[in-house]
């Protein structure tokens, strides 16, 4: 997978290219902030979302990149994407009656559109909110030949289009949103809203968020999901030169994780590494979630390298050289 990127630029819209917003709400973001351990695996798993719906509806013929836009608005946290789509065959590009999808239509059935005079639900964002995640028992051709009918529960039926069934029928799909919605089972986010064109599409609350459906071979096991790496600055809050985890701030919020640079490490023991209050450290940092058989849910975090020093105001020495 290509991953999420980070842009600058606030990229215009064209034919291979579309913009839309993930807004999170709650006391916990009313300043702009929130829990690097939560957000980098809800953007993993939307990530996860349009990789596997372009995959599911364009087939390997295609690819898509969905990049961060570098805007972040006060008051709540908004995210805006751009989505490029990507045909791999150079002669497919120039025949657009080839059918593949682009990237409006794929967010079309991914967040859905704000069109409410539709008789249908459309989108498997929607589709998801209205049966709150749970797995179809069926899907079954609908009233036309361009809708399909989804069973749940209690025979509890929604209609829908043919291509939001296929996505919402998908185990993958189904799990990938469940991921990026998952900050809303923790306290201080309380709404996740997709947006298009700054209009809203969709707003999930707490209550509308499903459970993550694992392989049957793990459902018993407990299962990590990797958020990956990121380099960030950090200060240091409270070290521990024993081996354990670390106390670390990043400007916005207080984190634990553990310290694996061996190298930084054993300059420490050695004191030939010394540093004082206030001094901060670009670092290597990966979060890991870890779900365990019970349900539960942890984020451990580990620095894999620290790369550079930058030095604050000299005042109390946390360690000698």
């Amino acid at each position: 997978m290509e991953g999420i990127a980070l842009i600058s630029d606030t990229a215009a819209e064209t034919e291979a290219s579309s913009t839309f917003q993930l807004a999170y709400g709650g006391s916990d973001v009313v300043r702009g902030s929130m829990s690097i351990g939560e957000l980098v695996p809800a953007l993993a798993g939307l990530n996860d979302l349009i990789e596997l719906s372009n995959e599911i509806l364009n087939g390997d013929g295609s690819r898509v990149d969905l990049r961060v836009l570098a805007e972040f608005e006060s008051g709540s946290f908004d995210v805006n994407f751009l989505l490029s789509h990507h045909l791999l065959d150079a002669a497919a590009a120039a025949l657009p009656t080839l059918g593949a999808l682009n990237s409006s239509q794929i967010l079309d059935l991914v967040v859905g559109t704000f069109d409410k005079t539709k008789t249908i639900i459309s989108g498997v964002a929607k589709v998801y909110k209205a049966l709150h995640g749970e797995k179809p028992k069926e899907i079954r051709s609908g009233p036309t030949n361009d809708t399909w009918i989804i069973v749940i529960g209690n025979n509890n039926t929604i209609v829908t289009d043919v291509n939001s069934a296929k996505l919402y029928g998908d185990d993958r799909v189904r799990n990938a949103l469940t991921r990026a919605a998952v900050p809303l089972t923790h306290d201080g986010i309380d709404s996740l809203t997709f947006k298009r064109n700054d209009e809203v599409v969709e707003t999930f609350d707490r209550e509308d968020v499903g459970s993550i459906e694992w392989p049957e071979a793990a459902s018993k096991a407990s299962v990590e999901a990797d958020g990956g790496t990121r380099e960030i600055w950090v200060r240091v809050v409270k070290p521990n030169f024993d081996g354990g985890r670390w106390s670390f701030h990043d400007g916005s919020a207080k984190f634990g994780a553990e310290l694996e640079d061996r190298d930084f490490q054993a300059k420490v023991n050695l004191r030939e590494q010394g540093f004082y209050k206030g001094d901060t450290f670009l670092v290597r940092l990966r979060s890991v979630q870890h779900l365990d058989k019970n349900g539960g849910l942890t984020t451990r975090n580990v620095v894999e390298k620290v790369i550079d020093q930058r030095q604050g105001p000299r005042q109390q020495r946390l360690l000698s050289s």
